[in-house]
């Protein structure tokens, strides 16, 4: 069974990936409104990760 920090890490990972690859971020995978508390931190931590690998540009 994994623990809630490999899970946790691995949605980290995975929404970096999806944002290096272009995709949207409207493609979480995780429910941010679920009872769950678990399944909320992974869609944090995937918001995360995508936010990591697509950092918004500011102009000068």
């Amino acid at each position: 069974m994994s623990t809630p920090a490999s899970l946790s890490l691995a949605a980290l990972r995975a929404g970096k990936a999806a944002a290096e690859r272009g995709d949207r971020s409207t493609t979480n995978p995780h429910d941010p409104t679920s009872d769950d508390v678990a399944e909320r931190v992974q869609a944090k931590m995937w918001r995360k990760g995508y936010a990591a690998g697509n950092p918004v540009q500011l102009s000068e």
